[in-house]
């Protein structure tokens, strides 16, 4: 929903639809359910949001967490991207 927001502000909600349908074609969106929980539970961090993240990250084998959290940014520089890092990213891979 974040990057759909992002840019529908700055290019109107066709644009925002069009370019979360070319996001969708190679990112995946984790469920959150009662394993996530324990598991978030479980890794005993002071920001629960952060650790539910991570937690389901962990669950469905995921890549990236995108996040505009600066402190999460920090806990692991190769598995979490800031939402700059995504636009480079997609970018450089969709440009043709």
């Amino acid at each position: 929903m974040d990057v759909y927001y992002l840019i529908h502000a700055e290019k109107g909600w066709q644009e925002a639809n069009k370019r979360v349908r070319q996001i969708y074609s190679f990112v995946e969106i984790s469920p959150q359910g009662q394993n996530e929980v324990r598991e978030a539970l479980a890794l005993n961090w002071s920001d629960f949001e952060d650790a539910m993240q991570m937690a389901s990250a962990k669950s469905q084998k995921v890549d990236k967490i995108i996040t505009l959290d600066r402190k999460f940014q920090n806990k692991d520089k190769s598995y979490i991207w800031s939402p700059a890092d995504l636009k480079s990213f997609i970018i450089q891979n969709t440009q043709n």
